[in-house]
């Protein structure tokens, strides 16, 4: 039985291992501040935002085509 744990543990660590090595992270920083969404007009995405959502703006160069566009970030 002891070894069967060993054998789940080792599987599960490679398996972390090798998922956690596709993901690219990147810091940025920058200035927070607040604006009103509720004069009527579309963001970039194409749809119009409400002053409760949290809604990240970035620069031309890593708001591309618009990938990027209803991604939740941490």
């Amino acid at each position: 039985m002891h070894r069967s744990y060993l054998h789940f543990f080792f599987i599960t660590a490679f398996i972390i291992s090798c998922c956690s090595a596709s993901f690219k992270r990147s810091i940025y920083a920058g200035k927070a501040t607040w604006f009103d969404t509720s004069v009527g007009l579309e963001g970039a995405c194409g749809e119009q935002s409400a002053n409760s959502d949290h809604i990240v703006a970035l620069n031309s160069a890593q708001y591309g085509s618009g990938s990027h566009c209803h991604s939740r970030y941490v």
